[in-house]
């Protein structure tokens, strides 16, 4: 009796693991960025007024690739290389270094050449001479909270390395991604499958908090084979006019990345 009993437990076991009943991990071990890879994303950014009324809006498409996997910046050897381009607006380009081991992925340099102006939605937009770069490595709107716009020639390598996933992802991990210029935590909420429109897959949610923005929702959808969306909310967003700057309301700013192909 005892040796049937523990036959029928096997046999259960068994079925639970068949593929009907697949047993699905909990964690993503690591994200794969091979030589020649690419992303493409819809990009918007939209800001509305206290009364949910727009006052401006932005959108890009733009593809990611992975472009060498071998690069060298400064002391730094055997890099990954991605290169941001918008298929939208000519000649915006980002390229992004990342340093990879078992344990990490780290962002340790960038290049952004110049902004592009955005003609807001609205003539009574936020004003329409606010210039922004692709958002692959940072989001807009921290950009625009920052007000950084610098023109580059060169890579800029990063003093203090942007940790932006360790592995392996699991649900309750939290690391101090940087801390230099303001203080960046990641952390994962959740690891479970999603389906974005191109089959349902395992995604690590990250949560993303800084130390300065207050109100800010932040969540990256990041599968094994890359980031799959991005959703950030500023719940109070200052905003000025050019006719009158003295005059700040506040409205609420939206930020959406969607894998696309």
């Amino acid at each position: 009796m005892k040796l049937t009993r523990c036959f029928l437990f096997f046999l259960l076991f068994v079925a639970g693991c068949t593929e009907d009943n697949p047993v699905v991990p909990n964690e993503l071990s690591t994200v794969s960025l091979p030589l020649g890879r690419t992303w493409i994303y819809y990009w918007s950014s939209t800001i509305y007024d206290s009364g949910g009324v727009i006052r401006a809006s932005m959108k890009d498409t733009f593809s990611v690739a992975v472009a060498s996997v071998s690069d060298t910046v400064g002391s730094l050897k055997n890099l990954i290389r991605l290169e941001a381009v918008s298929l939208t607006q000519s000649g915006l380009k980002e390229k992004i270094w990342y340093s990879v081991s078992a344990e990490e992925l780290r962002e340790v340099a960038y290049y952004s050449p110049f902004g592009v102006i955005v003609v807001p939605g609205r003539a009574d937009a936020v004003s329409p001479h606010h210039t922004r770069t692709l958002s692959f490595r940072l989001p807009y709107l921290i950009y625009q909270q920052n007000k950084w716009n610098s023109i580059l020639d060169s890579a800029i390598q990063r003093t203090d390395p942007r940790i932006v996933y360790r592995f392996p992802l699991i649900s309750g991990m939290e690391w101090v991604s940087f801390q230099v210029p303001f203080l960046q935590i990641r952390r994962v909420i959740d690891v479970r499958s999603f389906d974005f429109g191109m089959g349902s897959k395992l995604h690590a949610v990250i949560r993303t908090t800084l130390d300065w923005a207050g109100p800010l929702h932040w969540y990256d959808y990041v599968a094994a084979d890359g980031l799959m969306r991005r959703e950030i909310t500023i719940d109070s967003l200052a905003i000025t006019s050019e006719q009158s700057p003295e005059i700040v309301r506040y409205g609420k700013a939206v930020e959406i990345l969607e894998f696309i192909k």
